[in-house]
């Protein structure tokens, strides 16, 4: 699966009649075998990947796949316009799922350019919209991406302290990415918050455990994953981790070595006012979870 500078071209049927009918259930596998997965959870970098991807392989990029528009929210994610435009026959989604997520990747599939990798970025969370196969419990979404033998790039934060914290932080101020060059990737706001340390090793456990289940699931299906850290990813030795993620995509770049990520590190823990306090809190309470602090 190589990258090339390309062109958009959108195949999707013209027309006021234009419905959920029009995509078929047959995948165009020329496109299929250039797609790929980023799996994981919020906040553990995945904008950040997927701008150096994009930058330096020029990958086309389907942000959150099934991600939905929240209750007064304004973002206009595709499964909201799929559902809200396209009219699916709720019966197929409810009852026969994976028919469902066939029609729905036709839908996306349509918009994507007519050569070089796609990315679907999915959030653990919103894999389970279309209903859980198996004992197991796991996700028709990733079952049905195993069947596609798509590669998945599973993204995991391992301080899920840091983790937890990023969460929280970017809750209160409604900044969930700083791009470099923005006023939001400048000076940072000088306000600090309190959060309560309980709550915060709370969520951290949560994170732990649901990044095991992920991990679990994707091992029992065998699918095709690559294991990327989000902290490897934004150390030292960065450009050789993005270079490992490539080779699994099977596209071969060279970064250059002024390359300077979209992105600027939102650096949470400078904005929580007793960071101390949780530290202390978490090491008299889940000592195993202490690390080197980089939020």
């Amino acid at each position: 699966m190589r990258a090339f500078p390309i062109g958009r071209k959108s195949v999707r049927p013209e027309g006021p009649a234009e419905s959920v009918a029009a995509y078929p259930l047959e995948h165009d596998y020329s496109i299929v075998q250039r797609t790929s997965v980023l799996y994981s959870n919020y906040r553990c970098g995945t904008n950040f990947v997927k701008s150096v991807l994009s930058r330096v392989s020029e990958v086309h990029q389907v942000d959150e796949l099934f991600a939905r528009e929240e209750a007064g929210g304004g973002e206009d994610f595709a499964f909201s316009k799929y559902i809200r435009g396209k009219k699916p026959d709720v019966s197929e989604l409810l009852l026969s799922p994976e028919r469902g997520l066939r029609r729905y990747l036709n839908y996306i599939y349509a918009d994507v350019p007519d050569s070089g990798a796609v990315l679907f970025d999915v959030k653990y969370e919103h894999a389970y919209r279309l209903g859980v196969d198996g004992q197991d419990q796991t996700p028709i979404v990733l079952t049905q991406f195993r069947h596609l033998d798509l590669p998945i790039i599973h993204l995991i934060r391992r301080d899920a302290i840091a983790q937890a914290l990023s969460h929280l932080v970017a809750s209160r101020t409604g900044v969930y990415m700083n791009l470099r060059g923005s006023a939001a990737g400048g000076a940072q706001d000088s306000e600090r918050y309190w959060f309560d340390p309980a709550e915060v090793l709370r969520l951290a456990r949560g994170r732990i455990y649901i990044h095991e289940q992920a991990r679990t699931q994707l091992q029992l299906l065998g699918a095709r994953t690559i294991t990327a850290y989000y902290e490897d990813l934004t150390g030292p030795r960065w450009r050789e981790q993005f270079q490992r993620l490539c080779r699994f995509l099977d596209i071969y770049v060279e970064i250059p070595n002024d390359f300077v990520p979209d992105t600027v590190n939102q650096r949470s823990g400078e904005r929580v006012a007793n960071r101390d306090e949780i530290l202390d809190y978490v090491q008299d309470n889940a000592p195993e979870l202490v690390h080197t602090y980089a939020a």
